[in-house]
């Protein structure tokens, strides 16, 4: 059998993971850690100012709601806000994705100190953990996006839900001495002709599936106490919305 001639060398040796901010020259990490922990302590600052107008019976502030465990438990969260709470929500909610990199850099910063000091299995610790903070960036992004979906509605409500959500509202207005019945209440209907579509909570979406499942689900709406239904369509082009839209105006609309 005949061999190419070509040689090939493996070198061996043992993989050390290097710290993200390793780069930074010793006689400057210092300063670069405490610039950053105040930035931290300046972000943290802002926060509490715009946390106060978020506690309420449903919630403790952005950090219960950053917290909560299910879809459902946010939405109350949400429903117990008014307009001006919501506002300093999505701002703090905007601010949060200039806070990331902010106290990412300054733990990493810290652990990159004090693993400076050690040898061995504590400063291989040191540089995963620092590659850990930079992780931790990925997963709040991810957080905080969701978290502006539920807040924007997104997330569709079952009839249970919204009945839940219509019965806390009014106990609300009953709290400061205002009638419920003065309220004009509007709720959007996403439309999708003989198209179901499986919602957040394993159910079909209202305004999803055949036009009497879609009739059946504006009754429901307008039952609860909704005084209105403003219906878009999720086509992708000009000539599916109008179809969508002529089948809802022929077949839906006159039974609902």
């Amino acid at each position: 059998m005949a061999w190419n001639t070509r040689i090939i060398v493996f070198i061996t040796g043992t993989f050390k993971m290097i710290h993200p901010l390793g780069f930074i020259p010793f006689n400057r990490r210092k300063a670069i850690f405490w610039t950053f922990f105040l930035l931290t302590l300046a972000f943290f600052a802002v926060f509490q100012v715009l946390d106060a107008p978020l506690k309420t019976t449903a919630s403790s502030g952005i950090v219960s709601y950053e917290l909560a465990r299910t879809p459902e438990t946010a939405t109350a969260m949400v429903a117990s806000w008014d307009p001006r709470a919501r506002h300093f929500v999505a701002f703090g909610l905007g601010l949060d994705f200039l806070f990331m990199p902010v106290y990412a850099i300054a733990l990493s910063a810290g652990i990159l100190l004090a693993a400076g000091r050690h040898r061995g299995v504590w400063s291989a610790l040191g540089n995963a953990l620092g590659w850990g903070a930079f992780a931790a960036v990925g997963f709040d992004m991810v957080e905080n996006i969701a978290l502006f979906s539920i807040l924007n509605g997104s997330v569709a409500a079952n009839p249970q839900m919204l009945g839940e959500r219509l019965a806390a509202l009014k106990r609300m207005m009953d709290g400061k001495g205002r009638r419920f019945d003065d309220l004009s209440l509007s709720y959007k209907l996403f439309l999708d002709i003989d198209a179901p579509r499986r919602g957040r909570y394993d159910e079909r979406e209202p305004g999803t599936g055949k036009p009497q499942e879609i009739v059946d689900d504006m009754t429901r709406i307008f039952d609860l106490g909704f005084h209105r239904i403003i219906v878009r369509q999720r086509g992708r082009n000009a000539t599916e919305v109008n179809r969508q839209l002529e089948r809802f105006v022929a077949e839906v609309a006159p039974k609902a």
